[in-house]
């Protein structure tokens, strides 16, 4: 039987394309390039809108952004940032931002700009609208918190959490001159310590007696006096053979330099008593010199004190420039915290549970955002110009092994910036001065307006942990006021224009130390006397008259009460110390005796 025959089978054609894969891709490719050629400008300009002002707090406006990914290019113009503190005022403004960045990170949500340039910078130039938003980042940071996620900065220092409020945690006095006159109000007793003072030294007093009293009474030493007294007298008809006698007398001696002492120790216990309930009645003393001074405070007194009126004057302006300082490095730590430490951002927006997002950095790895280097060019005084260099700014400075750099130099302006976040103490300096520049304008109390004009300026700004150290100096040689004419006229009001309106020079300087949840803020300049000294000369009849008074009715509540208590104090230890001299009297006495009797017995010579 022949088999039958089978057909060759025929070759698999193997397709190199697969046109029903690649026509879709390519169409979904093509509607992404040209998405991106018709929206890419637009769409990154609304991320960097909303991302500046989420972090600023404050709108961001843009009014042109270039991307070219080919070039790996960024150019955005027209930068305006409004300030989060002032409704109408910006806090910088640039005509162009420059910036070259790497391609490849982006593909993991890293942007890395190697070269960016900045032009036309400008700072505290005036808006049109209220550009101050919410704070949403604060809110994230508070939500991280309480979800346990330690937020940016990841362990919230006191000093980031009480900036915004540091002109309220300042003492600054007022000025109260408004009526121009000075009125004396009524003494609270509960105010003062006087009486406080009056008691606690009393009972003090009554405690030392006591104890004397008492400490006498235990040396018992008018048996031991009178037995030596009683050996005195019957030595007299002993004979120098009676060795008993002699013994007695010997052992008395011993029983009376014993007592001697004890009596010596109570002594130097009553002098150093003494000596302290003398450091009380001075203590009264300053009781009584500290209730005129809380009096004083409680009345309506003008600020005659120069370092009051300095700090009346300049405080909030000085506060105001301490407090934005603080502010923007807030805003520093939170997006840039110390150590490799977890940093939580909002997360995208959903309907519900929008939740956080948390970003935990990896050793040896690149930061969510690097500018390496940035060249700065900002206007001041509406004229001049100057360069400066910024050096990498980044999210993380542990990774990049850096501090962040600001340095800008030229004869008229220093100005050098530090933000060291690589630890977990992170420490932030900034000082910048300032010649030959148009001053801002001061408000300043009773309706007076400082116009500075020229002149120089300084500030200098340290933040180590949460200790703050800050001063700013201003110094005009040419300086003009103006006063409100809007504001109430009143004879206080009248004396500063006098005394301001005549001073040609201004020189300021407000230092801040302590922290920010606990500052403390000095401040003196040139005005501080003169002001001080010319209130004085034109309300001295009442100033006289009000001081005067507070002390007549600050004596006639504290004399009765120190007198009988330095009296009590004076019979105390009058009696304890003429005791102490009767009982060391009585010893002495009774030795001398005892002493005497034995060198008549013994014809002057010394037994064994």
């Amino acid at each position: 039987m022949v088999p039958a025959l089978t057909a060759p089978a025929r070759p698999v054609k193997v397709a190199l394309v697969r046109w029903k894969a690649v026509m879709p891709l390519g169409l979904g490719v093509l509607v992404l390039v040209l998405g991106w050629l018709l929206l890419g400008n637009w769409l990154v300009k609304r991320i960097l809108e909303a991302a500046g002002t989420a972090a600023v707090g404050a709108k961001v406006e843009i009014a042109h952004v270039d991307v070219s990914l080919r070039q790996s290019r960024l150019i955005v113009r027209g930068l305006t940032v409004a300030s989060p503190k002032e409704a109408l005022k910006n806090t910088l403004q640039a005509d162009e931002l420059d910036a070259d960045f790497e391609t490849l990170p982006l593909f993991r949500k890293k942007l890395i700009v190697d070269r960016l340039a900045a032009t036309g910078l400008r700072f505290g130039t005036p808006r049109a609208t209220d550009g101050r938003v919410k704070r949403a980042a604060m809110d994230t940071a508070r939500t991280a918190t309480a979800a346990g996620v330690p937020a940016s900065p990841a362990k919230p220092s006191a000093a980031a959490a009480a900036v915004e409020d540091i002109v309220d945690r300042l003492d600054i006095p007022g000025l109260d001159l408004s009526q121009g006159k000075i009125e004396v109000g009524a003494l609270d007793p509960s105010r003062l310590g006087t009486a406080a003072a009056a008691r606690a030294l009393q009972a003090r007093a009554d405690s030392s007696s006591r104890a004397w009293t008492a400490a006498f009474d235990d040396l018992r030493t008018g048996p031991t006096v009178d037995s030596a007294v009683a050996l005195a007298n019957r030595l007299k008809g002993a004979k120098p053979t009676d060795l008993s006698a002699l013994n007695d007398a010997r052992r008395m001696l011993s029983l009376l330099s014993s007592a001697r002492d004890k009596v010596d120790a109570l002594g130097r216990g009553i002098t150093a008593g003494v000596a302290d309930l003398q450091r009380g009645v001075a203590g009264l003393d300053s009781a009584k010199a500290r209730d005129l001074a809380t009096a004083k405070g409680l009345v309506h007194l003008p600020a005659l004190d120069p370092g009051q009126i300095g700090a009346a004057l300049f405080g909030p302006a000085a506060a105001g420039r301490f407090e934005t300082a603080l502010h923007w490095v807030r805003l520093a730590r939170q997006y840039t915290p110390p150590g490799l430490l977890p940093h939580a951002s909002p997360a995208p927006k959903r309907v519900r549970r929008a939740g956080l997002t948390v970003t935990f950095p990896r050793e040896h790895g690149l930061p969510a955002f690097w500018l390496k280097d940035a060249a700065v060019s900002f206007t001041l005084d509406s004229a001049k110009h100057y360069d400066g260099r910024l050096e990498n700014l980044t999210t993380s400075q542990a990774l990049t092994g850096q501090p962040t750099t600001f340095k800008a130099q030229a004869p008229s302006l220093q100005v050098g910036a530090l933000l060291d976040h690589r630890h977990e103490t992170a420490l932030d300096t900034a000082s910048g001065a300032l010649a030959s520049v148009r001053l801002p304008d001061l408000n300043l109390p009773a309706g007076v307006r400082l116009e500075p004009g020229t002149g120089s300026m300084s500030l200098r700004f340290a933040l180590e942990g949460e200790a703050v150290r800050a001063a700013w100096e201003v110094h005009a040689n040419r300086v003009t006021w103006a006063r409100d004419s809007t504001a109430g006229r009143s004879t206080g009001g009248d004396l500063v224009w006098q005394v301001l309106s005549g001073v040609s020079s201004l020189d300021v300087t407000a230092q801040l130390s302590g922290t920010a949840t606990s500052p403390s803020l000095s401040i003196h300049s040139n005005l501080d006397q003169a002001l001080s000294d010319r209130i004085r000369s034109l309300l001295g009849d009442q100033v006289k008259a009000a001081e005067q008074k507070l002390t007549a009715e600050v004596n006639a509540y504290a004399d009765p009460l120190i007198a009988p208590v330095k009296a009590r104090i004076t019979a105390v230890t009058g009696a304890a110390q003429q005791q102490l001299g009767v009982s060391q009297g009585k010893i002495a006495d009774a030795q001398k005796q005892l002493q005497q009797r034995m060198k008549s017995l013994t014809g002057g010579i010394r037994l064994p």
